[in-house]
């Protein structure tokens, strides 16, 4: 059984690669419709927004008022990435929101 894993591993690391790299190769020098390059670019930010949703929809700890902690440290940091429009500190003050709204 064991002598067999590697062997596992191989044929899915080539069936994976096989996936990722043929529409690529197939489809890189193509020109697509301007439309559907237009509609592309929505794609990266409608899967953060479905990753973003579904995790503050996971999350069912709530404050002692009765709201969820998940939503409301995305809401602070929502806001503290709109007013400084840093990364890091977008980061950590959701860090920080979660922690301090979580003991409330």
């Amino acid at each position: 059984m064991m002598e067999h894993v590697g062997l596992g591993i191989a044929i899915a690391a080539v069936v994976t690669g096989l996936i990722k790299i043929v529409p690529v190769m197939t489809l890189a020098h193509r020109p697509f419709p301007k439309l559907f390059r237009y509609w592309l670019n929505f794609v990266p930010a409608a899967v953060l927004s479905a990753i973003i949703v579904a995790e503050i929809l996971e999350k069912p700890q709530t404050t002692s008022f009765g709201i969820s902690v998940a939503l409301l440290s995305t809401i602070v940091s929502l806001i503290a990435g709109m007013a400084t429009r840093s990364l890091f500190v977008t980061v950590i003050v959701s860090i920080l929101g979660y922690l301090l709204f979580q003991n409330i």
